[in-house]
């Protein structure tokens, strides 16, 4: 997982998980990392210490098995056994950032989560001149936080104001940007990525090594003293007051940074610890990271085996069909007239299009559109997730090939299920009446989660938890309750006169029902 060899009198830790495309936070890499930084420490011989991957990115993301485990143990276990679990990450890297030799992480490909967290542990980072190369912490998408010490260590090196930019938003910077940033320290060709490294660590091991952050935490913008600097901070990266009540990650952030701002970084890591526990035990965290990261996953799997198919024939001139033209020519698909399709096409109609042509599948633009003798897709997508393509078919239908090489095509996320209407479509027409009529916002969601109830009772809506991964990808349903079916089942029972007023708004025929 970690090889090592010495270059020079210079270890070099090599990141190579096996059986994966791209390597990932996980308790046996973190149990790897303690072996190297243990021989770096000890070892007369190693005069420095370079972190690298054998893979065409650096480290990104978290191990799946790891985060399920995590959200599990948010729900039954006590504070201590939290910090003693989730602490680890951030134990492992104030080692490597305190070991008394120099340390390089030589960035070759993307960075992320705990992947930038270790890179910052280094006293010095090189990065590979490649535009695909990014480096971020993405958590918070997740409704999670940096929990290796990144809330700690970003903004002492980049400054607060973008710091917080990074982190509220998770959002990455390439090479170029990390370098203006001061973020990484030099950007080299990829060919000599290493080789520079090493000449660099042997230069920094004949010195006395630097201090690497200042004493304390400078202010930027803001002045930190204030009672309602955390509420300051959200609102001036355009985080509304109703969305950190719903996301409690944006405080937890925002608290771990400047509650630690005289602190060091080991006592700033203990800070960030405890808001990591905190969040951990919250559900929202645990909706999430089950919906938009293990089912996704899931979902997502659903492509490995798909065609590539880049030939799309589309019949139809509403705004549907023009709408999914102009996003397939976007990803580089050839797009025709159904008319001039040949049967290996992708052949597609719209839904309020009526035509003599064979097709394949269907554009459900609408609740009330049915699939008939197609397959149905039903396209939605969030600024936040992304997309989900909803595909309705019959099981065993030889055509569900051609929809996934739409998804793939878009790079969407599928979810397929039986019945004749799509449920996002459904979905949206409640919200969008929902907030036509005032409803309250939490009946609007219990109607929602109603409809999608009995759908799934009439076994219309296929696997709950990729139901409930399309919903919220497609932007249909809140990404904090995890998905309609999860929040129905961890609402439990609606009050009877909850269940009176959402019966009394669906009623009235304006829903389609089979």
């Amino acid at each position: 997982m970690i090889s090592e060899y010495m270059q020079d009198g210079i270890l070099i830790a090599t990141i190579d998980m096996p059986g994966r495309s791209m390597n990932v936070s996980s308790n046996a890499l973190m149990y790897e990392f303690e072996v190297v930084i243990d021989r770096a420490n000890r070892d007369r011989d190693v005069r420095g210490l370079i972190v690298t991957s054998g893979k065409s990115s650096f480290l990104a993301g978290a191990d799946l098995e790891m985060a399920r485990a995590y959200t599990k143990l948010g729900l039954t276990a006590d504070r201590d056994e939290l910090q003693a679990v989730c602490g680890r990450l951030g134990r492992l890297f104030l080692r490597l950032e305190t070991l008394p030799k120099p340390t390089i992480a030589a960035l070759n490909g993307l960075a992320l989560g705990g992947g930038l967290e270790v890179a910052m542990a280094c006293r010095w980072r090189i990065v590979a001149d490649d535009p695909r190369v990014q480096l971020g912490l993405p958590e918070i998408k997740l409704g999670l936080m940096p929990g290796g010490g990144g809330t700690q260590r970003l903004p002492r090196l980049i400054g607060i104001e973008r710091g917080l930019e990074l982190l509220l938003n998770g959002s990455s910077v390439g090479p170029d940007e990390a370098k203006l940033l001061g973020l990484v320290d030099q950007i080299v060709a990829k060919d000599n990525l290493i080789d520079i490294a090493v000449a660099f660590t042997e230069q920094a091991s004949r010195r006395q090594l630097p201090s690497k952050f200042a004493p304390r935490l400078q202010p930027g913008p803001f002045n930190l003293e204030d009672a309602d600097i955390v509420r300051q901070i959200t609102r001036h990266y355009g985080h509304g007051d109703d969305v950190t009540a719903d996301y409690p990650a944006y405080d937890a952030i925002v608290r771990s940074v400047v509650e630690a701002r005289d602190l060091t970084v080991e006592e700033g890591t203990r800070v960030e610890l405890s808001h990591v526990v905190e969040l951990i035990q919250d559900p929202v965290a645990g909706n999430m990271v089950s919906t938009l990261f293990l089912s996704r996953q899931r979902a997502s799997k659903l492509l490995a085996g798909a065609a590539t198919i880049t030939r799309f024939a589309v019949e139809g001139t509403d705004a549907g069909a023009q709408a999914l033209c102009a996003d397939l020519r976007a990803s580089g698909a050839s797009v025709v007239d159904l008319c001039q399709s040949q049967p290996s096409d992708v052949r597609i109609v719209s839904g309020s299009y009526r035509t003599e042509n064979e097709a394949d599948l269907k554009i459900l633009n609408a609740a009330q559109d049915r699939r008939e003798h197609f397959i149905g897709v039903h396209s939605a997508s969030s600024s936040e997730y992304g997309r989900a393509l909803e595909i309705i078919a019959t099981p065993g239908d030889d055509r569900i090939g051609k929809a996934l090489a739409l998804a793939k095509q878009l790079r969407a996320t599928p979810y397929i299920h039986d019945g004749e209407r799509s449920l996002l479509a459904i979905l949206a027409l409640i919200k969008d009446r929902g907030i036509t009529e005032n409803f309250p916002r939490l009946l609007i969601l219990a109607a929602q989660a109603l409809a999608a109830n009995r759908r799934e009772a009439r076994n219309e809506v296929g696997d709950a938890s990729l139901a409930d991964v399309a919903c919220v990808v497609g932007g249909v349903f809140p990404a904090y309750s995890g998905g309609p079916l999860t929040w129905w089942s961890s609402e439990g029972p609606l009050a009877p006169d909850i269940l009176r007023s959402v019966d009394g708004f669906l009623s009235g025929g304006w829903l389609p029902e089979e």
